[in-house]
């Protein structure tokens, strides 16, 4: 008999609404809880079919940071999450189910999936994590183990998904809000891509399917003082955009 049609053969199926990557999260690994804490609120860009991305700055915005070359800079990083509702595009488009009720099927049932550009995603184990359970949103997907930084795969989401899941299990309406005007101005014919936060209508790029936006890793975005603005202050390098071997598990770098 074929092994791939061998009965006995198991193929596992998971999927996970907001609340329960939220609460399988690790609030201890790499002080998660403690750092998601510190950081500010997320910035709803715009929605699009079940989609809605958002951008939250970077733990060290506004800080002294070093530049690749080494000099000493002001950090500027924003980075993006995607998080997709994968019900809702039938769903919010079905004149029979009242919008409201459709929001909170998708925020509160819905199977999701969810990806920040930040790169403890990649270097602490989340995107391979969120690639095995399938809930990874966009490609490329990862399929390289954390042997160094988490191997024991602990967590489900970085911080900064954590501060957006957060927010949206506390802003239903305005997430209402925005989805509502696109599929209003989808119903009514237009030729629509996105709506922003200020109501208007946006295209962002070609879009071939529900989940296939393509993801550069980002890095540490810091722009360079002139000399008369440097100090003397010693700034830590970021330890997380290179992967190096290390005796003991360290602490998360708070990006």
């Amino acid at each position: 008999m074929n092994k791939n049609n061998d009965i006995n053969s198991k193929q596992y199926i998971y999927s996970f609404t907001l609340k329960e990557l939220y609460d399988n999260r690790d609030g201890n690994f790499i002080h998660h809880d403690e750092y998601a804490s510190e950081l500010e609120s997320p910035v709803l860009e715009f929605c699009y079919c079940n989609t809605a991305k958002f951008k939250i700055k970077s733990s060290k915005f506004g800080k002294q940071d070093k530049t690749k070359d080494g000099k000493v800079g002001i950090n500027q990083t924003w980075y993006n999450v995607f998080v997709l509702f994968e019900d809702f595009y039938c769903i919010g488009r079905d004149k029979e189910i009242g919008f409201e009720d459709a929001i909170d099927y998708a925020i509160n049932y819905s199977d999701i999936h969810i990806r920040c550009s930040c790169p403890a995603s990649v270097y602490w184990g989340y995107n391979f994590i969120s690639t095995e359970m399938n809930y990874l949103y966009g490609i490329p997907r990862e399929n390289r183990y954390p042997i160094i930084r988490n191997p024991n795969l602990k967590g489900t989401i970085c911080k900064h998904c954590d501060v957006v899941i957060q927010w949206i299990l506390r802003n239903k309406d305005l997430l209402a809000k925005m989805f509502a005007e696109y599929y209003n101005r989808l119903n009514d014919g237009q030729s629509i891509y996105a709506v922003n936060t200020n109501g208007t209508t946006i295209t962002i790029g070609k879009k071939n399917g529900e989940n296939d936006i393509f993801f550069e890793q980002q890095e540490e975005t810091v722009e360079e003082e002139t000399p008369e603005e440097q100090t003397e202050e010693n700034v830590e390098e970021d330890n997380v955009i290179e992967e190096e071997p290390v005796e003991e598990q360290g602490e998360e770098t708070n990006e």
